[in-house]
């Protein structure tokens, strides 16, 4: 049975390669998890250094990207795969998604952004 989803746009009937980017491991995993029961290709990388020393070596057609990683952030690291040719289709996500980091995203090359809405349950204390 063929499954057919359409996540951002991408099509989950035509087999994808993923790149997902996340520092926190339950989130890869979940990730990992989702894209690999439609039957993708998916890999992981821990921070921007690692993402990129895997973009060096093979090629992916989705980028997942979380804005807060340690050493790079997500939208140094949007930039610096954007600067390559050709590049992944690049989506960025984030718990905490301020409309500016959105647009920024968006102007640096992600086709998407998505947020868990966490920021606006915190309420003003920031904690």
């Amino acid at each position: 049975m063929v499954r057919h989803v359409i996540i951002g746009g991408i099509s989950m009937e035509r087999k994808f390669s993923f790149l997902i980017v996340d520092d926190e491991a339950s989130c890869r995993d979940l990730c990992l998890q989702f894209i690999r029961s439609f039957g993708h290709r998916a890999k992981v990388a821990r921070d921007g250094h690692e993402a990129l020393s895997l973009l060096r070596r093979e090629w992916f057609d989705v980028a997942l990207i979380n804005l807060r990683l340690p050493k790079i952030d997500g939208l140094q690291l949007v930039k610096m795969i954007k600067s390559e040719k050709p590049s992944p289709q690049i989506i960025v996500l984030t718990g905490y998604g301020p409309i500016g980091t959105a647009v920024e995203a968006m102007r640096l090359g992600a086709h998407h952004h998505r947020s868990s809405g966490a920021e606006g349950k915190r309420g003003d204390a920031g904690g």
